[in-house]
């Protein structure tokens, strides 16, 4: 059990982590365009949504069954998307998870961190 607790909490660093370099890598920019048009920021982005996914596969499924409200199946979900359909990716539909619903999961998951 303590080795699933200490593995959950790595997993969760890393996750934290990727959250905080996204932000990073976002700051100068005013809106997806712009953002977009640095190529290194947004493959970087990108590659931390990976992972955060990754992280987020790995997880235990009792934590997973205790943060329910937690959408890791959305959050896995963008793992696929981006690695399998790199060519596809909407910068603006991109921006507006990053924008709308990191601070939320960056949230989460530090609260998770912090009950562990």
């Amino acid at each position: 059990m303590q080795f699933l607790l200490d593995r959950d909490k790595e997993y969760i660093k890393q996750i934290l982590k990727a959250f905080e370099k996204i932000e990073i890598f976002v700051k100068p920019y005013e809106n997806s365009e712009e953002w977009y048009q640095h190529q290194e920021s947004f493959d970087a982005v990108l590659m931390n949504f990976i992972v955060i996914g990754e992280s987020a596969a790995k997880i235990s499924e009792q934590l997973k069954n205790q943060y329910a409200q937690t959408p890791w199946s959305k959050i896995i979900g963008l793992r696929n998307i981006i690695a399998h359909n790199y060519i596809g990716i909407s910068a603006d539909r991109i921006w507006a998870i990053i924008k709308d619903y990191n601070p939320v999961f960056e949230e989460q998951f530090t609260q998770m961190l912090t009950n562990l």
